[in-house]
């Protein structure tokens, strides 16, 4: 059985977390729903105010997708910023799956979150920065 098609999307606090971007399919594999690399399947990713979709079809034929699909391979990677502390859920809602034929595929989805804290500052940045605002101080009166 191959992949053919999927509609899925993920809720996050928009609160927390911003998105910034998606890359389609495997960083080895390539995009296993354009195996024959046509380009003709065009993935896209729409984002809201808390909830980013995925499409992509293949438009590949079946039998190129049941012989040269890999077993395992990721769909797409989404990046995001945090904007603030806390707990953000990341929710997978499955909208619709499809294989080779384009018939239904189930499939269940474990739900997330991400814990976003703040990164402190490390005691021993203030022993480079003193001494660099003080050089930047003393450049500047010579420069007067």
């Amino acid at each position: 059985m191959a992949l053919s098609s999927y509609d899925l999307s993920v809720n996050f606090d928009p609160a927390l977390l911003q998105f910034d971007h998606a890359i389609f399919g495997d960083s080895i594999l390539g995009d296993q729903l354009d195996i024959a690399q046509s380009g003709l399947n065009f993935p896209s990713v729409l984002a809201g105010d808390g909830l980013v979709s995925l499409i992509e079809f293949s438009l590949d034929d079946s039998s190129v997708l049941l012989s040269q699909q890999a077993n395992d391979f990721t769909l797409a990677r989404l990046f995001f910023t945090a904007i603030s502390t806390g707990i953000s859920p990341l929710n997978l809602t499955i909208i619709s799956l499809a294989d080779h034929d384009a018939k239904p595929l189930i499939a269940d989805s474990n739900n997330s979150s991400v814990s976003i804290a703040a990164v402190p500052i490390p005691p021993a940045i203030w022993t480079f920065i003193s001494p660099l605002a003080l050089f930047m101080r003393k450049r500047g009166k010579l420069q007067d």
